[in-house]
């Protein structure tokens, strides 16, 4: 996904921390409806495996702290806490996609995430 991002040529930081939308946006338009794999093994190991659970922790605080590095590019004010607000509606909208089984939800998500990176 960094690589998705980097190589885009959008400018507006902004904009590329909310790439993650559209990267995820494309892998179910094009029928990757499995959702992500670090929250179902998360969900599915929770409790029961550590090792699991903490790998699933690291690739989710990987992509936090790449929108966060974006947002604070950007001047946002509280970036960490932002990034937590992107990442938590990213989460859900990996689940709701997975659910619909359409790019809906993700689109809906980053519209949301829009107006709360434009608050601060």
């Amino acid at each position: 996904m960094r690589d998705y991002i980097e190589k885009s040529t959008v400018d507006r930081p902004v904009d590329k921390a909310l790439m993650i939308f559209d990267y995820l946006a494309g892998l179910v338009d094009s029928g990757n409806l499995d959702g992500c794999f670090a929250m179902n093994a998360r969900t599915e190991y929770a409790h029961k495996a550590k090792e699991i659970e903490e790998s699933c922790d690291i690739h989710v605080a990987a992509l936090q702290q790449l929108v966060e590095r974006y947002l604070t590019e950007a001047r946002i004010s509280d970036s960490k806490s932002v990034a937590i607000q992107v990442i938590m509606l990213f989460e859900g909208a990996i689940l709701r996609s997975k659910g619909t089984k359409s790019s809906s939800p993700i689109k809906l998500a980053k519209s949301a995430a829009k107006v709360i990176c434009s608050q601060y």
